[in-house]
């Protein structure tokens, strides 16, 4: 069953697995990302989606990552197979996109298969 849509970000991106989503419309302040709480949506397994996106790609990571971006270019930030991360620099925004499917097995929570058969849980465990 799909996701509702996000009202932020880029919400065509999240694929229909897609099992949590996460989107923002932050402000581009010559490359400094200014994500402001109003701006932001959350749908499905939030607190999972969370707990995967601080383990593996943080929003500090998310905010360096952006500041040298193309404009008018969906680029790819991350992505592991489970957790997506993508943005996009268009007209003094950058709208931003996170999404969990169900192919995510990272850390403790990582229930699904058996640990040392999932890539990130052996570099998250190693």
């Amino acid at each position: 069953m799909a996701l509702e849509p996000l009202m932020w970000g880029l919400p065509h991106e999240v694929p229909d697995d897609a099992i949590a989503a996460w989107g923002a419309r932050a402000i581009d302040m010559n490359g400094y990302v200014d994500l402001l709480p109003d701006r932001q949506d959350m749908q499905g397994d939030k607190d999972r989606l969370l707990e995967v996106l601080e383990e593996m790609y943080p929003v500090a990571t998310l905010k360096r990552s952006c500041g040298d971006l193309p404009r008018d270019f969906v680029a790819t930030l991350f992505d592991d197979g489970g957790l997506t991360v993508k943005v996009n620099r268009r007209g003094g925004y950058f709208y931003l996109v996170a999404y969990l499917t169900g192919a995510t097995h990272h850390g403790p929570w990582c229930d699904e298969v058996p640990a040392e058969a999932c890539a990130s849980c052996r570099a998250v465990t190693a």
